[in-house]
């Protein structure tokens, strides 16, 4: 072959490995912003969880945990926070009596002196949850214009009537 035929291969390899690293660089940040947004609903999870397991960790006369004041601590807390700068509205909520290593209460019933007060917490960013899924930055170029993601916490309240109860994230 003749050097003179082969100057212009060197720039095609070169303008395919330029695209192939600007591929991987728009990915990486895609992917570091979806793990930054999957930081702030943890955040979110953990914090509503433990306000949950706190309040109802307040036991009423009947002896029972105060479940209403948990849950509407955990909506407030929720409601003051945001993710991928939007505010979070909706999330999964569950109340029920764990132990301090976060096992259900096995066939219900009320919380004991083992299995105490406890708040699952789920919040996602999805079609019709939280205004949407983590939107792209460059993978819209391959037809992904939004990403899913979600964060669950479990905090149970570690004391029974009388007892101090300092809410314990477990999960």
């Amino acid at each position: 072959m003749n050097k003179h035929n082969q100057h212009g291969a060197s720039l095609v390899f070169v303008t395919l490995l330029l695209a192939v690293l600007l591929g991987f660089f728009a990915l990486a940040i895609d992917v570091g912003y979806l793990f930054v947004v999957r930081n702030e609903l943890q955040n979110a999870a953990d914090a509503a969880a433990l306000a949950g397991a706190g309040a109802s960790g307040v036991y009423l006369s009947s002896g029972e945990p105060d479940w209403i004041n948990g849950l509407a601590q955990a909506h407030v807390v929720i409601s003051l926070n945001k993710a991928a700068n939007k505010q979070l509205i909706n999330s999964d909520i569950v109340s029920e009596c764990r132990n301090l290593s976060g096992v259900i209460l096995p066939g219900g019933g009320p919380c004991s002196s083992t299995y105490f007060p406890a708040f699952q917490v789920t919040i996602r960013k999805t079609a019709g949850q939280n205004d949407g899924g983590v939107s792209t930055f460059f993978a819209g170029v391959l037809g992904i214009n939004s990403l899913d993601v979600g964060a669950m916490a479990i905090a149970v309240a570690s004391g029974f009537p009388g007892d101090s109860h300092h809410p314990k994230l477990v999960q």
